[in-house]
């Protein structure tokens, strides 16, 4: 029987036991060649090879570890292999090549692990060889995490790892959860760690110590993994997955549905949250999805409103060039257009309209809670909410749930271990079928600004979660002068609003008003702000677009969702911002708005 944690248990996963017998392989004694000794020792425990590299330096030298793989292809990460440990570069996980997959025995292989001074890296370095012979320590059939290319629908090979759940026996199987690589587009390596991407997503130690077998993987055009990377395209990412999924049927210990069905669920942040929705929507064995922050499509995350959001654009492009990820070139070339122009072209607003979720969600079968931070630079709530609302209009009654969190709640272990909490009992209904537990999730929970749950049976949407009538305000507006360049000077509109003690808010405002203007400036944004704590609640910039063409124009723009509860002693003041600049977006126009007859409409639920 698999070993499983009560779900009361997930933030001691922090500190993950592991309970096994350690065999001890052989390794050859390494010698420095100045100063730096090593004399790796190599371990399984509970179907992981691990091991300590005992390694210094006799002159106390600074120093950095480079692992440089595997003979076969396998994998070795240097850092937090221990859970009761921080984390610490003399210890490592090794995740063997599956040679055996091929028709081979298990063998011997040889990984390395270059040691260096941090002062001297060129002169004074050893490189340390660790034989790890698999075959003795995991013999036969004996349950071991390891790595492995699967070869995908077009002959690209996609770099895998498959970890076995805790306490799995030879013969036995166990049910699987597919951890999707995060925004790095990396596979997780490590399979202690008990939380994986921004918190809130259970990373491949959690899910192993509540019975699952985890499968992650490198991204198409990233990391070990061959082909061009598309942005979840249900075209590449999302059959890789269904590819891997019938892989996982064949030749992992998986519990089945049926014939190249196993008992699966996938979860992942970000690029991997969209991934999820994306997968599941075009290939109905997955049973259950979590996805955290997830995108309704990539042309959403970064064309809010039709305008260009630069500081995405300028992410993604850095992380591409610093992972050396492998990118459509019409995309890339567009997105740097875009961060010189502000303007991204329109091919490219053509190629990304194709990624993400989007209108795949009408056929999405697959239970679905979705998860999301107020916070998130790239996603609004509102995109969830929007993607919740296409699924739930769908033919097939699949259940869906949110659970959203304020802007202020990173580190709130309360927090984790309710969202945590939810992940597993999720999985542990509609995948192991194992219970009910999912049913008493509410349809929609938030954590306000003081970090309060809130517990609804309706959605934010439905109409009877708020009160008949809104919180209003309005100014008069005044004149806005957009500048460009980073250090131009910011011209801001502030209209009060004043909100009575207690109330809650989990609702998307709309701001109205009506401008004239001259120049090529193509929007000005929108913000809240509480005026006690100076704070911005919800996202920082709304872009509202604009015409300057020196006639009068009225336009009136949904802001995201607000999560916010006044209590202070007296009336709370808030106050709606009007801005010519934000951050997020290129400083690269120009013009002048005389902005009249402001107006903003607050949702507010009693």
């Amino acid at each position: 029987m698999l070993f499983r944690t009560p779900l009361k248990k997930v933030v001691p996963l922090l500190v993950l036991a592991l309970e096994s017998v350690c065999l001890v392989a052989n390794s050859p004694m390494a010698h420095a060649s100045n100063d730096i000794v090593a004399n790796p020792t190599v371990t399984i425990a509970d179907g992981v090879i691990r091991g300590v590299m005992n390694s210094g330096s006799l002159s106390d030298a600074t120093l950095k570890y480079e692992s440089l793989g595997g003979n076969f292809g396998g994998k070795l990460e240097i850092g937090p292999a221990y859970p009761y440990q921080p984390a610490d570069p003399l210890e490592f996980v090794a995740l063997p090549y599956a040679t055996w997959l091929e028709g081979g025995a298990k063998g011997t292989e040889r990984f390395s692990v270059r040691i260096s001074d941090v002062a001297h890296p060129d002169t004074n370095f050893l490189v340390v060889h660790i034989d790890v012979d698999v075959s003795a320590l995991a013999p036969g059939d004996t349950p071991v995490a390891y790595t492995y290319k699967v070869v995908s629908f077009n002959g690209t090979k996609i770099s895998t790892n498959f970890f076995p759940a805790s306490g799995l026996a030879e013969g036995d199987t166990a049910n699987t959860v597919l951890v999707a690589p995060g925004d790095s587009l990396i596979g997780t390596t490590n399979p202690f760690g008990a939380l994986y991407e921004k918190e809130l997503v259970a990373g491949a130690g959690a899910w192993r110590q509540y019975g699952y077998n985890v499968v992650s993987w490198d991204s198409r055009g990233a990391g070990a993994s061959g082909g061009r990377f598309h942005f979840s395209s249900p075209f590449y990412e999302a059959r890789d997955v269904s590819e891997l999924i019938s892989w996982i049927s064949n030749y992992t210990p998986a519990t089945l549905n049926g014939p190249l069905d196993p008992a699966i669920g996938m979860v992942g942040s970000g690029y991997g949250g969209s991934l999820a929705l994306v997968a599941a929507s075009t290939d109905p064995r997955i049973d259950a999805i979590v996805p955290t922050n997830a995108w309704h499509s990539f042309g959403s995350a970064i064309l809010p409103n039709q305008i260009y959001k630069s500081r995405v654009g300028r992410r993604i492009l850095r992380v591409l060039a610093d992972d050396g990820i492998r990118l459509d070139r019409n995309v890339r070339e567009g997105l740097e257009t875009g961060n010189r122009t502000g303007v991204l072209p329109v091919t490219t607003r053509s190629l990304i309209s194709s990624t993400g979720p989007s209108v795949l969600l009408q056929q999405l079968q697959s239970p679905t809670l979705f998860i999301n931070e107020g916070d998130d630079p790239f996603v609004a709530l509102s995109e969830s909410a929007s993607d919740a609302i296409k699924i739930m209009s769908n033919p097939f009654g699949t259940p869906v749930k949110l659970a959203w969190t304020n802007t202020f709640n990173h580190g709130d272990d309360a927090l984790i271990v309710t969202v945590m909490s939810n992940a597993v009992a999720w999985m542990d209904t509609y995948v192991a079928g194992s219970t009910t537990s999912a049913n008493m999730i509410p349809n929609f929970q938030w954590w306000d600004q003081q970090h309060v749950n809130h517990q609804s049976s309706l959605y934010p949407w439905d109409e009877s979660f708020n009160v008949p009538e809104s919180i209003s305000a309005t100014g008069e507006g005044g004149t806005l002068t957009i500048s460009k360049g980073l250090d131009a000077p910011v011209t801001v509109l502030r209209t009060p609003i004043t909100i009575a003690v207690g109330t809650e808010i989990a609702g998307a405002p709309t701001v109205t008003f009506t401008y004239r203007g001259t120049g090529d400036a193509r929007a000005v944004f929108a913000r809240v702000v509480d005026k006690h704590t100076r704070r911005v609640i919800g996202r920082k910039g709304i872009a509202v677009p604009v015409v300057l063409d020196g006639r009068s124009h009225t336009v009136s723009v949904a802001l995201d969702y607000l999560l916010y509860v006044s209590n202070s002693s007296d009336a709370t003041h808030l106050a709606l911002q009007l801005r010519s600049a934000d951050r997020s977006f290129a400083p690269k126009f120009s013009g002048t708005l005389d902005i009249s007859d402001v107006q903003i409409h607050i949702p507010w639920n009693d």
